[in-house]
């Protein structure tokens, strides 16, 4: 897993509360270089993941979201027989049909 130094001295990774970080290590750690908006994580596995409850899993990926880390590529269902968890593409890295948008840089606290 290579994450550039200039996402490390980012305002919106400063910003990131601890549990948003240790997620997007995870999701930083799915990643196999090819799989860039097909990397696929539920809430409950995210929780079981990072060690915390399912509440504080939704909350960080809505704060990786916020902040530009993170972009679902296809949103999760769970309807009676059906279970797909949501795509999820790291900004930071380029993906089969893009480069890396790096959508974090044009966060700024308001």
């Amino acid at each position: 897993m290579m994450i550039e130094h200039r996402l490390f001295d980012s305002p919106a990774w400063i910003d990131l509360g601890g549990t948003a970080a240790k997620l997007l290590m995870h999701l930083a750690r799915l990643y196999n270089g090819t799989n860039n908006g097909e990397i696929f994580l539920a809430e409950r596995a995210a929780a079981e993941a990072i060690g915390v409850r399912r509440g504080a899993a939704s909350a960080a990926f809505g704060e990786l979201e916020a902040h530009g880390f993170i972009r679902a590529t296809q949103r999760g269902t769970f309807q009676v027989k059906v279970k797909l968890a949501t795509s999820w593409r790291l900004t930071f890295h380029a993906t089969r049909t893009g480069p890396a948008t790096h959508d974090y840089r044009d966060w700024s606290a308001v």
